[in-house]
């Protein structure tokens, strides 16, 4: 009786070991994934740093990784001139730069936003600030498609001044929130 009785014990714990083996190896399954989403991500971002090191060097953008996403920041300044959408010389040269690198990852989807600071803007062209950093972010998409970018790897949205990098109560801070930012919008089957 008691060697039947260790022998039911011993099946169930039997059982019990292997449901917690099948759980295990899923749990490493999954982790393993997220590893090689990571490192893929990791390759990306140094692939994208070394093909934009030239506009990265001279100031004219910066990669950054923002709220897990990469994030190509244009400053204003070599964009567009105060209170006007029509791009510069120099933004066009940038924006042809990344226009190129873009045209090498097919399948991927980009967002162009545009930001603003905090100081209102009212003229007969724009209302506000979000016309603003909207016309902006469209006109950047206009000239990325131009370059030969699919437009269907873009899409724009205007900010205004609700999504600052830096505080509006200094030049310098207020400097820094106005720009253009493109995000390299993660593929759905990268999330783990």
């Amino acid at each position: 009786s008691e060697l039947s009785s260790l022998g039911t014990q011993s099946a169930g714990q039997s059982q019990a070991n292997r449901a917690r083996i099948t759980q295990l190896q899923q749990r490493l399954g999954e982790l393993e994934a997220a590893q090689r989403a990571s490192e893929a991500r990791a390759a990306l971002y140094r692939d994208l740093s070394v093909k934009l090191k030239r506009q990265i060097d001279d100031g004219d953008l910066a990669l950054v990784l923002r709220d897990g996403r990469m994030v190509l920041q244009l400053p204003n300044d070599v964009l567009f001139d105060s209170g006007r959408t029509e791009l510069k010389p120099a933004g066009k040269d940038a924006l042809s730069a990344v226009a190129e690198v873009m045209k090498t990852m097919p399948g991927r989807q980009f967002q162009v936003a545009g930001h603003t600071d905090n100081v209102p803007i009212h003229t007969d062209r724009f209302a506000s600030n979000w016309e603003l950093s909207s016309g902006r972010a469209l006109r950047v998409v206009h000239h990325l498609m131009g370059a030969g970018v699919d437009g269907a790897m873009l899409s724009a949205a205007g900010y205004s001044e609700l999504d600052p990098v830096a505080g509006n109560d200094s030049p310098e801070g207020r400097k820094k929130n106005r720009r253009t930012e493109i995000t390299l919008q993660p593929n759905i089957d990268e999330l783990v």
